[in-house]
């Protein structure tokens, strides 16, 4: 039965109908679990990501998600309904249950495609870890001019990699933009006001970055001169077991999405804060 559920979860699904044209509000999540590290596989932070899900009004259209079992993954995927979605593995039998730890996607239709999935350039020293981006498309956005792709990745902390990650992840993406709309949900390791994720800023901030993405919780200024703030926008995301940062993000591609507001909650599982985004679909 697993195994069944399983290969439901990774299979991917096309739909006939075409994009629509009035606007939409969407919700999105993305949060970092520490799924392994915090929590040793167990389900009390699966079950914290299904409990918050399912008392948001309107629900998430997309939730892209770090640091996760492929055990914690199955459960949100069974429990959660009409949520579909996508595991992708990093590390093989990493976790403390010796199942798989990787990234992932939940979607909230059965309607979606698999976009694609590809490994970042590797660190100059042996790593843990290997990496990820991937991404999924689906047509049923409710709303709309074209087609949604969203992608989730989590970028090396190691500063001698993690620039050539952050490019190629602007690198794998942007092509998905022609026809798509685009999100990207990650851990990137940066703050806002380094220049190693200025691939994924677009040029009207400051300073100016070179991609396509605009930012969920920007603050009104458009500055990037900040590592964060305990404040409405361009809110810290990580807790006090790290040093209180910005480095979770929801990316969005420019022109396509209007009226953002962003927030990033608290969790007593991890180490990082679930940061929710509101928008308005285009």
């Amino acid at each position: 039965m697993l195994a069944a559920l399983v290969a439901s979860a990774l299979a991917p699904f096309v739909s006939p109908a075409p994009a629509q044209a009035a606007s939409v509000t969407h919700v999105y999540l993305h949060f970092n679990m520490c799924g392994n590290k915090c929590n040793s596989a167990g389900l009390g932070v699966a079950n914290a990501v299904i409990s918050s899900i399912n008392n948001r009004n309107p629900q998430p259209l997309v939730v892209t998600l770090n640091e996760v079992c492929r055990s914690q993954y199955n459960h949100m995927y069974g429990s959660l309904a009409p949520y579909y979605g996508r595991f992708e593995t990093t590390v093989p039998a990493r976790c403390a249950d010796g199942s798989d730890y990787g990234i992932a996607i939940l979607l909230k239709t059965s309607v979606y495609s698999f976009a694609g999935a590809w490994w970042l350039p590797e660190a100059d020293k042996p790593s843990v870890e290997d990496r990820k981006v991937m991404c999924l498309r689906t047509t049923a956005t409710g709303g709309g001019t074209q087609p949604l792709v969203a992608c989730v990745t989590h970028i090396d902390p190691d500063s001698a990699v993690s620039d050539n990650q952050i490019q190629a992840v602007s690198d794998y993406v942007e092509p998905l933009w022609s026809g798509n709309h685009v999100m990207v949900g990650g851990d990137f390791n940066v703050t806002p006001k380094s220049s190693r994720i200025n691939p994924m800023y677009s040029n009207q901030y400051s300073p100016a970055g070179n991609g396509i993405f605009n930012e969920a919780d920007r603050p009104t200024t458009w500055s990037r001169n900040t590592d964060g703030c305990a404040c409405a926008t361009n809110e810290y995301t990580t807790d006090s077991v790290l040093t209180p940062q910005k480095i979770d993000y929801i990316f969005l591609s420019r022109y396509d999405f209007e009226n953002y507001t962003a927030d990033a909650t608290t969790s007593s599982y991890s180490d990082h804060q679930p940061l929710w985004a509101t928008v308005t679909y285009v």
